[in-house]
């Protein structure tokens, strides 16, 4: 039987003492009055279920599995550390390694339960294993007088097992006098060291010990265990209860029995999700679900009165937003992570439920809305009224007009694009049969123009019905109006089309300049902008330069620095991009005329005149007037000046050449 950690006088002046004792295994107890017949026989459930062996510990197969492999095999260290947060099983994990350890039939994973050994070490009775608290024992007086006990053998079992729990409460002084000792203790000594904080412990400590890490249980197994403890009790609670029970222990499995344990002795022996939503503070599941399909509906209205019921049946504002990051981060976790169902802490059914409601926000809504909350719950902190933060934010989120920064103009501008996208593809569907009509009478003129299908007799010809021509029926070729508007219709799309993949590429083609010039590479960024858009084939593009920029061309090619412009303007373009780079000549003269050459006629333009070489108009049927050139008797620098000028004037006008015409009535 365990003596309680102290005793009490009755009015009478005699003492008495409450103990517990081990029925079947697990604990019970009892305490009261020597004789009064009153009995309490209720203990915590954490303390009544806490595992008794290594299989029962919940969540650290990792740890257990070691373990009993170790014991199985003989291989035992001198010191363990284990580390992990609250609620774990650190501490039981270390009792059962002493029952282990010290069992009749140990050492073995699997301890008996029944020798005295297992009984006096559940009791807590058992003088050669010593529990100590480093948070009240931390000074170096405490260590120093457990290490004068240390070298004593144990009195009745094989083993000395010290558990010093929250080791690294001990302060550096008590640290390094437990040094010396941890590294080498006598072989009956087995240390087993537990923290929740382990950076806090001296490096050289930590290096002596095999240490395991223990975790935070999954929120399945968690919910699995309290099921099997309610049944067991006898408490009939919902299993949505039971869900958010794990969900709020947070990964701590002493924590959901303690609420177990608080919510039976609240609502007696019926538990419902209401009931615990009420004593936890917590919100419940199902409003957070509407809170999100609210938002995913832009239903302003609804959110606010939302807001104002959750409020009003008292519950904390700043707890809601909490409840409502956290839903948001298992969507976001369920849209991006590859195997989202073994991150996000739920069950079963919630976690469908998540699934579900992922589908209807896009991943830059969920971290938009993720961020504004955390920014909201930050103001809430320091507001004197936290509901009218959270109702802005509410308005923000689902009233576009509303939001003014930078991050709500680009959400307006992202809502319009997807606008847009529904719009043209509700125009390319009804487009498409319209392009499927009017191509039929096209494929039955070609199919009826084929080779194969051209009858082998002889066709007489006949004269052309000017009726069925002023009617609007086949053509001189042999094709009906309607085949040849819609090929020149075809034809037409086609070239939009052209214009559009080559205007898009020139839009591509500055973005992807920008964006070298942005990332400094401005010795690409300087290459790039001698080259223009040739053509757009597909995806293949064709860019030109100039005479003058062949170097930089060859450059572009030797550097290697084509597949970064690809890969860049593939991206910006939506599709695989090949560029081919070409170099341009530059433009040839025109041809120039031989000498001799005989003058060109002159061209006759409207009205029957003729042009002139001089660009003189000649009235129809008449001789062109021969050239007057300088009087004979006139002299002879004023003939040369003349000719010259005559000369120059010829030049200009046949490009440089000098035609020589002979003068009627001169030998």
């Amino acid at each position: 039987m365990e003596l309680a950690a102290g005793v009490e006088p009755d009015s009478g002046g005699q003492w008495w003492v409450h103990s517990h004792f081990i029925i079947s295994g697990r604990q019970s107890g009892s305490y009261g009055r020597p004789g009064d017949g009153k009995a309490m026989e209720h203990i915590s459930l954490y303390r009544k279920w806490r595992p008794q062996a290594l299989c029962e510990v919940v969540g650290q197969r990792h740890v257990t599995d070691t373990l009993a492999n170790a014991l199985s095999g003989g291989r035992l260290v001198h010191a363990y550390l284990f580390s992990g947060p609250r609620g774990t099983g650190k501490t039981s994990t270390a009792r059962i390694l002493a029952k282990a350890i010290n069992c009749d039939e140990g050492p073995t994973a699997t301890p008996c339960n029944t020798c005295d050994a297992c009984v006096s070490i559940s009791q807590g009775t058992a003088l050669d294993v010593i529990e100590i608290d480093a948070a009240s024992n931390r000074r170096i007086d405490e260590i120093r007088g457990l290490l004068e006990k240390i070298p004593f053998a144990p009195t009745a079992f094989r083993t000395k097992v010290y558990i010093i729990d929250e080791v690294h409460q001990l302060t550096p002084e008590a640290s390094s006098a437990l040094l010396k000792t941890l590294e080498e203790p006598p072989g009956h000594v087995i240390f087993v060291l537990a923290t929740t904080e382990p950076h806090k412990l001296l490096p050289t400590i930590v290096s002596r010990c095999q240490r395991f890490e223990f975790s935070l249980v999954p929120t399945k197994e968690i919910s699995r265990l309290l099921g099997q403890i309610a049944s067991r009790e006898e408490i009939d609670i919902e299993e949505e209860a039971l869900g958010m029970i794990a969900e709020h222990a947070h990964g701590s499995v002493r924590d959901a029995i303690g609420v177990i344990d608080q919510i039976s002795n609240f609502s007696g022996k019926k538990v419902t999700l209401a009931q615990l939503a009420q004593i936890l503070g917590e919100v419940e599941t199902d409003l957070t679900f509407e809170m999100v399909d609210l938002i995913a509906e832009r239903e302003t209205p609804g959110a606010l009165a939302l807001v104002g019921s959750i409020v009003d049946a008292g519950k904390d504002p700043r707890r809601f937003v909490e409840s409502l990051i956290s839903h948001l981060r298992c969507l976001f976790l369920i849209q991006n992570a590859a195997k989202a169902e073994e991150i996000v802490e739920a069950t079963e059914d919630h976690y469908q439920r998540l699934a579900e409601q992922s589908n209807r926000l896009r991943r830059f809504e969920v971290i938009r809305l993720m961020e504004r909350l955390g920014e909201t719950h930050r103001q809430m902190r320091w507001s004197e009224n936290p509901r009218v933060a959270i109702e802005c934010a509410l308005v923000k989120a689902t009233k576009l007009d509303a939001d003014i920064s930078l991050e709500g103009l680009d959400f307006r501008i992202s809502e319009m694009e997807k606008k847009l996208e529904a719009l043209s593809g509700e125009a390319a569907g009804r487009v498409a049969p319209q392009r499927q009509a009017a191509s039929e009478p096209v494929k039955a003129v070609r199919d009826a123009a084929a080779p194969g299908n051209r009858p082998e007799e002889k066709v007489e010809p006949a004269a052309v019905d000017e009726e069925s021509k002023e009617s609007g029926g086949e053509d001189g070729r042999g094709r009906p109006p309607t085949a040849e508007v819609t090929v020149r219709e075809e034809t037409r799309q086609a070239g939009q089309a052209s214009v559009s993949d080559r205007e898009k590429a020139r839009r591509a083609w500055a973005a992807v300049q920008a964006e070298f010039k942005k990332l400094g590479k401005m010795r690409l960024y300087a290459i790039l902008t001698k080259a223009k858009i040739q053509e757009v084939s597909g995806g293949e593009i064709m860019l030109g330069f100039p005479e003058d920029a062949s170097f930089q061309m060859d450059l572009l090619k030797d550097s290697g620095d084509i597949g970064l412009v690809e890969e860049a303007w593939s991206r910006f373009l939506g599709e695989p991009v090949s560029i081919r780079l070409e170099g341009l000549r530059a433009r040839e003269p025109a041809p120039k005329k031989q000498k001799g050459q005989a003058v060109a006629p002159p061209r006759e333009e409207a009205g029957g005149r003729r042009a002139g070489s001089e660009g003189r108009h000649e009235e129809p049927g008449k001789e062109p007037r021969e050239e007057e050139g300088p009087p004979e008797d006139a002299p002879e620098g004023a003939q040369k000046s003349e000719s010259e000028t005559l000369a120059n004037h010829l030049k200009e006008q046949f490009d440089g050449e000098i035609v020589e015409r002979e003068n009627k009535g001169k030998s």
